[in-house]
């Protein structure tokens, strides 16, 4: 009930101080588990991954969040769970598990942390083994710019991406997730040129 209200008060106000206009806002209808991965430029970026999609979006955050107990509790609230970021967390991977099949939606940044510039660092291949071990489709969206008040923010919503359509990936085999990270982050590159021809 509180992520509803609260999506419900936040969302128009955001929309409106920040200038979103999604691109391709037709590709946001989806049933069932599916994986949200987006560019990661701001903290804003959390708040805008759960405001595009209309379900709740359970965010793979960085451990550090939850240190401090009120942030803890809020993060918590909006559906986000650790993970600690440089190594396999078994656990968040459990977790992130858990959600798809329970048909729920999975927000991660795959690159891991913010970039300072205008482009992507590389992906982590997280994203890749989460898609191949529970066949989830993926969602790309792209934040155009980073998120400032009172000037025009595009964000460019994907097509879905169904990793079984791309290659009969296994999660043992390294060169099938590497293959397929690198497939994701091509897709969103993608997506970055068709922002920048926007925002010229």
């Amino acid at each position: 009930m509180f992520y509803k209200v609260l999506k419900i008060i936040v969302k128009p106000i955001f929309y409106l101080i920040f200038g979103i206009k999604i691109v391709h806002k037709e590709r946001l209808r989806y049933e069932g588990g599916m994986i949200l991965i987006a560019n990661h430029r701001s903290n804003f970026d959390p708040i805008f991954m759960h405001l595009v999609v209309k379900p709740k979006v359970q965010l793979m955050a960085k451990q550090e969040l939850f240190k401090n107990p009120m942030l803890r509790w809020l993060v918590t609230a909006l559906g986000a769970f650790p993970v600690e970021r440089g190594r396999g967390d078994l656990g968040a991977i459990k977790n992130a598990f858990k959600i798809l099949r329970s048909g729920g939606t999975l927000g991660i940044f795959p690159e891991g942390t913010r970039t300072r510039t205008d482009h992507m660092r590389p992906f982590q291949h997280g994203v890749a083994m989460i898609a191949i071990r529970t066949g989830a489709p993926i969602l790309p969206i792209y934040f155009a710019k980073t998120f400032r008040p009172f000037r025009r923010n595009p964000i460019i919503v994907g097509e879905p991406i169904q990793m079984r359509d791309v290659l009969e990936a296994k999660l043992s085999n390294t060169e099938d997730v590497k293959q397929m990270t690198n497939y994701l982050f091509e897709k969103m590159q993608e997506l970055e040129k068709e922002a920048k021809a926007l925002c010229k």
